[in-house]
């Protein structure tokens, strides 16, 4: 009942913005931020995960010349016993330290998938599903891709539906277990994306070694473009870096309509971000995709 309630509080919080042209920002659907609060200890995480109080949040991509909602990453949230939403901020780091992370990361994986299951069969086309993923879970959890494919499959899903997300600097610093962990995965069909992408050339060989699909832009170059000449000369290096090796480009953390626009004219393939929309509940997910669901609906 606790989970419900956050749920629906969020989604009450949903509000349509004026989505007109001279508009800043293209924001369609909005959600209330809270300040910051203590780390969450351990037990509080346990007890979590027991009471099956993790919940999956997503943040829709868009293509950027469709101007159609191709995927969605998803983000996982925990409700808290008063039923409020907290951020991974205040969870993530103590998840990874005691090994929540390993049941965290399946439940949020199992939420995904089942998500996506339901918005297919109400006809929404969406292609894939993104999940996070850290290298210590992947340490950690070594039977994870066969979960994954395991519980793709109870849903009448391919593990080609889902896009796992790893940083460039964990995997250029992940231990054998978690390489060996994202080669299976690979090796069984899944969808491997470079998050925090810089597309510096000293980073690159080994990212490239793993035959990923994806790449997404650092944010902290996508927060200075497009004015920052450093930031404009690094997206589109890294984007004509990323394309030379056949992967596709995502944008995340972006803001403004300006920064879409850049973004589009230099080749970029999907973006993400309060430019269009914060992280939504599942059940909103179908409205946001019959709202970008025509061209013209990405600048």
């Amino acid at each position: 009942m606790t989970t419900q309630l956050a749920i629906d509080t969020e989604a009450a919080r949903i509000a349509p913005e004026d989505a007109r042209p001279d508009r800043e920002s293209a924001t369609v659907i909005a959600l209330c931020a809270r300040p910051p609060e203590s780390q969450l200890t351990a037990s509080e995480l346990w007890r979590a995960v027991k009471e099956d109080r993790v919940i999956a949040l997503y943040h829709p991509q868009v293509d950027l010349v469709s101007g159609r909602t191709v995927a969605v990453e998803t983000l996982a949230r925990i409700v808290d016993e008063q039923g409020k939403l907290i951020a991974p901020g205040r969870f993530i780091a103590e998840a990874e330290a005691s090994g929540v992370i390993v049941p965290l990361g399946r439940a949020i994986l199992q939420e995904a998938c089942r998500s996506l299951a339901g918005w297919r069969a109400s006809g929404m086309t969406l292609q894939r599903v993104c999940v996070n993923l850290s290298a210590l879970q992947l340490s950690l959890d070594p039977t994870l891709v066969r979960f994954a494919e395991r519980t793709a499959g109870q849903h009448n899903l391919e593990l080609s539906d889902i896009e796992f997300e790893i940083s460039e600097e964990q995997l250029l610093n992940a231990d054998p277990v978690a390489i060996a962990t994202v080669d299976e995965l690979l090796e069984l069909g899944g969808r491997l994306a470079i998050d925090n992408f810089e597309g510096r050339q000293k980073h690159i060989a080994q990212p490239l070694e793993h035959p990923a699909q994806v790449v997404k832009l650092d944010p902290s170059i996508v927060s200075r473009l497009p004015h920052d000449p450093i930031a404009r000369i690094l997206a589109e290096s890294a984007i004509a870096l990323a394309h030379s090796a056949d992967l596709d480009v995502v944008a995340e953390r972006v803001e403004k309509r300006e920064q879409l626009q850049y973004l589009s004219g230099i080749g970029c393939d999907r973006a993400q971000g309060y430019a269009y929309t914060r992280p939504v509940p599942g059940a909103l997910v179908p409205k946001f995709l019959r709202f970008f669901s025509c061209p013209g609906r990405s600048s």
